[in-house]
C-alpha cells in the first residue's frame, strides 16, 4: 500500500515540485485543469460527480485572472442592477440537458428566471431601418414571406441536388455557401449574415457548415432538403426530457432564461463546489501558465506545469480549455507538426459595450424593440447588434425607468471583406468603442443626446481579445489532427482539449464537452 506523501523538491531553478501521490488501495488521478472559465469548472463539476471513489482525484485547477468564468461575466452595481458583459442568458434546447442537470445538481432550479414575453420580437436592421422579424401568424409573417418569396424558394430548394462527395465523412463547406447554394443569396446575405454575426461575431463565408450546423448538415444528407427535413420532424415523436424547468419553459412559453443574479450566480455555484473540496482540488487564481512540458514514468506520460508562482506541478491527466493559441505559447513539447496545427486556429474579438439608464423617456423609446436587432454586413455598419436587456429580463433594473443597453462591436477579421467599416477592437481604445456604441444609438435609435447623456448611471466597455474560436472550413478535421497528434505523443485521454474551441461556442455546448472528456478520462 502506498501511502500519501507530500514532499517538496527543488530543481536547478529553485521552482517547486510538488507531486501527488495515490492514496489507499488505487490511484489518485492527478489532473490539471488549465483555465477556471464554465469549460475548466464544468470539467471539474462533472469529474467530482461521476469519480469512481471518494478521493480518487487530486486536482489543481489555473486561472490566470482574478475571477473565475472566462466570458461569463455579471456585474452587480451598487443599486443592485444586473449587467452581463459577456454571454447574456441560456437556451433551454436538446443541448441543454447538461446544463440543466447541472442546475438542478447545485439547487439552482429555484434562481431560474425566464425570459419575458416581449423579449420573443427579434429585428434586423435593413436598409438603413430597423425590422421586425415576424413571430407569429399574422400579416407581419405574409409580408415576410413574400419579401423573401419563401414559398418559391421552400419548393425549389427540396428538388436542389446535393453536392456529389455530401456523404464523405470529411465534407465541409461555408455557411455561406450551404445557404446560398439551398436558399439563394437574399437570404443568406440578410438573414443568416446577421444571425451569425450575433452568434460567432464571424464571417459566413469562412465559417463551417459542419462545424456551426452539423444537425443541417445531417438533415440535407438524410432528407437530401432541409424542408423536407422540418416536414418530418413536425410528425415525429417529440422525446424532449420533461424536467421541470422543461415544463415551466412550455408554461411561460419561454425558453430563454438566466438566473436572479446573472450567468455568474452559475459561476459562483461552481466555484463553492470547490471550496466545498479542499482535500480534492486546489483553486489558483490569479495564475498563469508558464509552460508545460512532458516525460515518460514507466509506460506512462507525465506532465509538469509550471505557473506564474514559480511553482511546478506534476500530473497524470490534463484538462486544456484555454484558447489553443494561448496553449501554443506555453507548450515546450518539442513537436513541430503540433505546433502547426495549433498555430492554424482561427478567433475573433469582440467587444461588449454596456449602457445603463434611469429614463422613462429612453425605456419608452425601447420597449417595443423586443430582444433587439443584429445587423447584416451588406448594411456596412461597424455594429454587430443591440440587445434591449431589460425587455429580456425586467428584473435586472431597479425600477421601472431602468434600461439596460448593449452594443455588440468588432468580429473576426474577414468580415472586413464584405464590411468596409468593420472595426478592429484589438486596435482602439475603451473610449473610442464606446463613443462608436453611443453614437449608433442616438442615430438608429433616435435617442436625445441630452437625455443619453443626463440619464446614462453606468456605462463599461468590455474587450475579449479571441474570445471566440472562429470555426473556418475544415474546423472539425483540424480538431480532429489535433487531438490524434496529442493522443500519439502522449497517449490515449492524457492531454483533452475542452471549452468553446471544438464542439461549439455556446455554454449548453461547452458544458456537453466537458462531460464527455471527463468521462473519457475517468473511464475510458
Amino acid at each position: 500500500m502506498i501511502h500519501r506523501i507530500n514532499q517538496k523538491f527543488k530543481n536547478v531553478s529553485n521552482n517547486k515540485i510538488i507531486r501527488h501521490y495515490s492514496t489507499g488501495s488505487y490511484d489518485r488521478k492527478r489532473i490539471g485543469i488549465l483555465g477556471g472559465g464554465i469549460g475548466g469548472l464544468s470539467s471539474y463539476y462533472f469529474l467530482n460527480r461521476n469519480k469512481a471513489e471518494p478521493q480518487s482525484l487530486s486536482v489543481i485547477l489555473y486561472e490566470s485572472r482574478d475571477r473565475l468564468g472566462g466570458n461569463i461575466a455579471t456585474e452587480v452595481l451598487s443599486d443592485g442592477t444586473i449587467v452581463e458583459k459577456g454571454p447574456r442568458s441560456l437556451r433551454l434546447s436538446s443541448q441543454a440537458h447538461d446544463t440543466l442537470q447541472m442546475i438542478e445538481d447545485l439547487s439552482l432550479s429555484q434562481d431560474v428566471i425566464f425570459a419575458d414575453q416581449g423579449s420573443k420580437k427579434r429585428f434586423i436592421y435593413l436598409n438603413q431601418k430597423i425590422n421586425e422579424l415576424p413571430s407569429s401568424l399574422n400579416l407581419k409573417v405574409w409580408n415576410f414571406f413574400r419579401k423573401y418569396q419563401l414559398l418559391k424558394v421552400g419548393f425549389t430548394e427540396i428538388f436542389k441536388k446535393s453536392p456529389k462527395d455530401l456523404n464523405k465523412s470529411t465534407y465541409d463547406e461555408s455557411v455561406q455557401s450551404f445557404f446560398q447554394r439551398r436558399f439563394g443569396d437574399k437570404i443568406t446575405n440578410e438573414l443568416v449574415d446577421s444571425m451569425i454575426l450575433g452568434v460567432y461575431a464571424g464571417d459566413s463565408s469562412k465559417l463551417s457548415i459542419r462545424s456551426c450546423f452539423p444537425s443541417l448538415l445531417h438533415k440535407e444528407r438524410e432528407y437530401g432538403s432541409i424542408i423536407l427535413s422540418i416536414f418530418r420532424g413536425l410528425t415525429s415523436t417529440n422525446n424532449t426530457t420533461t424536467t421541470k424547468l422543461y415544463k415551466k419553459s412550455r408554461e411561460l412559453k419561454s425558453s430563454i432564461f438566466s438566473f436572479r443574479n446573472g450567468l455568474s450566480q452559475l459561476i459562483q455555484s461552481l466555484e463553492n463546489l470547490i471550496k466545498s473540496n479542499p482535500n480534492e482540488i486546489e483553486l489558483k487564481k490569479s495564475c498563469s501558465i508558464v509552460e508545460i512540458s512532458a516525460h515518460q514514468d514507466g509506460v506512462s506520460t507525465v506532465f509538469k506545469v509550471k505557473d506564474s508562482n514559480g511553482q511546478v506541478n506534476e500530473f497524470d491527466h490534463i484538462i486544456s480549455t484555454i484558447p489553443l493559441h494561448q496553449l501554443k505559447r506555453v507548450f515546450k513539447v518539442k513537436d513541430d507538426q503540433l505546433q502547426q496545427l495549433l498555430n492554424k486556429v482561427d478567433y475573433s474579438s469582440i467587444a461588449v459595450v454596456n449602457f445603463v439608464f434611469s429614463s422613462s423617456v429612453i425605456q419608452d423609446q425601447v420597449k417595443e424593440l423586443g430582444f433587439g436587432y443584429l445587423i447584416p454586413c451588406i448594411e456596412s455598419e461597424p455594429i454587430l447588434g443591440v440587445c434591449i436587456d431589460t425587455n429580456t429580463f425586467p428584473q435586472f433594473g431597479t425600477s421601472e425607468k431602468s434600461t439596460i443597453i448593449t452594443v455588440m462591436v468588432g468580429g473576426n477579421k474577414g468580415i472586413v471583406n464584405r464590411n468596409v467599416n468593420w472595426v478592429n477592437v484589438d486596435e482602439q481604445q475603451p473610449q473610442t468603442i464606446q463613443n462608436l456604441a453611443k453614437r449608433h444609438l442616438i442615430e438608429k435609435l433616435k435617442l436625445s443626446k441630452d437625455e443619453f447623456d443626463k440619464t446614462l448611471k453606468h456605462h463599461s466597455v468590455q474587450v475579449y481579445t479571441s474570445g471566440i474560436p472562429h470555426y473556418t472550413v475544415g474546423h472539425q478535421e483540424l480538431l480532429n489532427s489535433i487531438e490524434h497528434r496529442l493522443e500519439t505523443l502522449f497517449g490515449k485521454n492524457k492531454f483533452l482539449l475542452g471549452g468553446n474551441s471544438k464542439n461549439g461556442v455556446g455554454i449548453n455546448d461547452v458544458i456537453t464537452t466537458s462531460k464527455q472528456l471527463s468521462n473519457n478520462l475517468l473511464f475510458k
